[in-house]
């Protein structure tokens, strides 16, 4: 299967604008154990899976100030739902008085109607904007690709049993947007805010841009590379 994925340059006088695409091997999962095998890919099931696990930095200027990470994943019985579970440094589980069992319970934020195939997040911050500090993120299903916004709850604590992030569904991309094909593998730019690249099972490279399309009130066309 091609994957496509946008990689940042090196650090120039002059950056171009214009993001490098190239054709990645999926990652692996090391197997555990007295009856270790071979490495295994860490992927969902089915011919078009992709990671369904990632870890998410979160703006400690905003919002959760002691907890920088959580791990959103997929879940559930038909892994429709996102879960997730917050990585909290040891100095603030040690001084809260919580045990290795209280610190790392998981959370349901999003559920989706059917299973997960993929999840891809940036490390790009949104500190400009209105829901500053905010992380843009893709989940792509069998038939549709959503776009949501990731930001902290300010509800959250360390022993608090609240989810730690709030999730905002921005658009909804089906395969009508990609000549009626299917949505086989995204990316997210780490260097612009919500910038997805998207490819069919025809090999074909759509672009979509949240910071442009919402400018139109609208979601237009994916525009095709």
């Amino acid at each position: 299967m091609v994957s496509v994925v946008f990689q940042s340059p090196r650090p120039k006088a002059f950056v171009p604008s214009v993001m490098a695409v190239s054709v990645v091997e999926p990652p692996t999962r090391l197997a555990s154990g007295p009856n270790r095998r071979e490495a295994e890919p860490a992927l969902a099931s089915g011919p078009h899976a992709g990671e369904t696990a990632v870890f998410v930095s979160l703006d400690s200027r905003r919002g959760l100030r002691q907890l920088s990470q959580v791990l959103v994943y997929a879940c559930g019985t038909r892994e429709s739902r996102l879960g997730v579970i917050p990585l909290w440094p040891e100095s603030q589980t040690h001084n809260a008085g919580l045990r290795d069992d209280d610190r790392g319970g998981s959370h349901s934020v999003d559920t989706y109607n059917s299973p997960i195939l993929q999840i891809a997040s940036s490390p790009y911050l949104s500190g400009r904007r209105v829901d500053g500090g905010a992380t843009s993120m893709v989940v792509r299903l069998e038939n549709t690709t959503h776009l949501i916004n990731l930001y902290a709850n300010p509800e959250f604590s360390v022993a608090s049993s609240s989810p730690p992030i709030l999730v905002t569904r921005v658009a909804e991309l089906d395969r009508r947007l990609t000549d009626g094909l299917r949505h086989v593998d995204v990316a997210i730019d780490p260097r612009e805010w919500s910038r997805v690249a998207i490819v069919d099972e025809g090999g074909g490279v759509w672009l979509w841009w949240e910071e442009k399309e919402l400018v139109k009130h609208r979601l237009a066309k994916l525009t095709k590379l």
